[in-house]
């Protein structure tokens, strides 16, 4: 991977997970509290580089976002 595409792919994915069954356990539990997060898995990134794919838009606001890093944060301890 170009550095370039390695600074896309930070900027549209949320490196949260090192490993399939974390990012995998990572995204069912914030699905279970209503937040569609992708678990991002080989082939299509390197292996050992598993990634949770976030996607913001202009119609969440800041509380959901707040709420959401909230969440993440408590599950990245958790998990």
């Amino acid at each position: 991977m170009h550095a370039s595409q390695q600074r896309a792919a930070a900027a549209n994915s949320l490196a949260a997970a090192r490993n399939n069954e974390r990012a995998l356990a990572l995204s069912r539990a914030l699905l279970a509290r209503g937040y569609h997060v992708q678990a991002i898995r080989p082939p299509t990134v390197p292996p050992g580089t598993a990634r949770l794919r976030v996607t913001v838009t202009a119609l969440h606001t800041h509380d959901q976002l707040r709420a959401f890093a909230r969440e993440l944060k408590a599950l990245r301890t958790s998990i």
